[in-house]
């Protein structure tokens, strides 16, 4: 799983609404080449918790875009991501301007004001800040949601089949491994 920062785990807009050079003529139209704007980020709400939490059940990388005109935001960015995710979320930070070469099944992105490869992302892309994912709690739904585990067992006693929720999972996956071990009959789909 890829997300992206800006405007989905850091408030660029808000940084840039209130940076003191974003109304300068020479930064007008583009706040993302003010010198050291990106250390100014705060999260986006939720963006923190839905990362820590991610990280537990996703193999999550974050993937994201800086800007050619401003030098700083490379090593912004990058400490940015140590402040607020962890020094270990460091090794996990992409920067490209090609997202759609990178492969996994999900990238949560805004798509900001340019087409940096998500509409031709090969996994699904989920489109952070619009009607269907408006905030990381809709999207963080949509995804334990949709990767829930089917599990079916059958004990001679009928059909008993139902999606497991993830902390269904935390206990019933010992069970599960338990009833293996004496072969019973599990199928995941």
């Amino acid at each position: 799983m890829y997300i992206d920062m800006d405007g989905v785990l850091a408030d660029f807009g808000m940084a840039a609404a209130l940076h003191p050079l974003a109304k300068n003529k020479e930064h007008k139209g583009h706040p993302d080449n003010i010198p050291g704007i990106f250390s100014t980020l705060q999260p986006m709400p939720g963006a923190v918790e839905a990362y820590n939490e991610l990280c537990q059940d996703f193999d999550v990388y974050i993937l994201s875009t800086a800007p050619w005109d401003n030098p700083s935001s490379w090593m912004d960015k990058r400490l940015w991501v140590e402040k607020w995710l962890g020094e270990n979320a460091c090794k996990r930070l992409i920067l490209s301007h090609h997202k759609n070469l990178n492969k996994r099944d999900y990238l949560i992105d805004d798509m900001g004001g340019s087409d940096r490869g998500q509409t031709t992302f090969e996994g699904e892309w989920i489109h952070f800040g619009q009607d269907k994912f408006p905030d990381w709690k809709a999207v963080m739904e949509y995804l334990y949601n949709h990767n829930q585990t089917k599990l079916i067992f059958d004990d001679g006693s009928g059909d008993k089949e139902r999606k497991l929720t993830k902390e269904e999972m935390d206990t019933v996956l010992p069970k599960f491994i338990d009833k293996l071990k004496r072969k019973e009959e599990w199928i995941f789909e």
